[in-house]
């Protein structure tokens, strides 16, 4: 598998909000940052990241986003890529309502030697729609 196709997989079950192919994908030394920093949430290691990001997406109406590829810099000898994505026409389940939202992210995937594995990921949120979130109660658990 080439890099790209890792980081395609993990969009794929991302979007897919079936979250269980994350164990294959997943080093067993994995861990997740949540940027920036200043949402004072914690890292996770694979385990805990899977639950906890199971119920972030239980959020969204449907369990499911739209994610699309904006631009992505793979620097294949340290095993690193960046991936801009864009994630469109999601609702947020609020009740019986949905609104509809647009959301961009940053992804630094880190892969283990064999390049087949995600040992560290990083994701950095679109900072106005976590403010927006935080407003209307939707709260990212530290």
């Amino acid at each position: 598998m080439t890099i790209r196709e890792v980081v395609q997989r993990f969009l794929d079950i991302y979007a897919s909000g079936d979250l269980k192919p994350l164990h294959t994908l997943f080093a067993p030394d994995f861990e997740f940052e949540l940027l920036p920093k200043s949402l004072d949430v914690r890292s996770r290691k694979k385990e805990e990241f899977i639950e906890w990001v199971g119920g972030v997406f239980r959020a969204f109406a449907g369990g499911r986003v739209k994610i699309e590829i904006v631009e992505v810099i793979e620097v294949p000898k340290s095993r690193k890529v960046v991936v801009h994505v864009s994630s469109s026409r999601f609702s947020f389940r609020r009740g019986r309502s949905c609104n509809s939202h647009h959301m961009e992210y940053i992804f630094t995937f880190t892969l283990d030697e064999s390049g087949t594995k995600v040992v560290h990921l990083r994701e950095f949120l679109d900072s106005n729609m976590a403010v927006q979130y935080s407003s209307q109660g939707f709260v990212v658990q530290g």
